[in-house]
């Protein structure tokens, strides 16, 4: 029972305080369909060009191994982006 008293006793408390308050709509915007595309083809560019940069440096920094970790690195990019 003293949570149910406790419980009114709260909604009392902040139906009192309630003050009406006006709602003026001061600016409305709205985001078209654009917008999500640019992000699409601004995070697939970068996304390619993260993976040239790894890919070149390890080529560069680990010779022969780099190589092949690179060409390995181009075959998970593709199996898991499912081309």
């Amino acid at each position: 029972m003293a949570d149910l008293n406790e419980a009114k006793l709260l909604e009392i408390v902040l139906k009192a305080g309630a003050l009406p308050a006006p709602v003026d709509i001061i600016e409305e915007r709205s985001v078209g369909p654009s917008l999500g595309e640019d992000s699409i083809n601004s995070g697939f560019i970068s996304v390619l060009l993260g993976y040239i940069v790894v890919g070149l440096f390890m080529i560069l920094y680990y010779k022969q191994a780099g190589s092949i970790a690179s060409v390995a690195l181009i075959f998970t990019v593709l199996f898991t982006l499912e081309f």
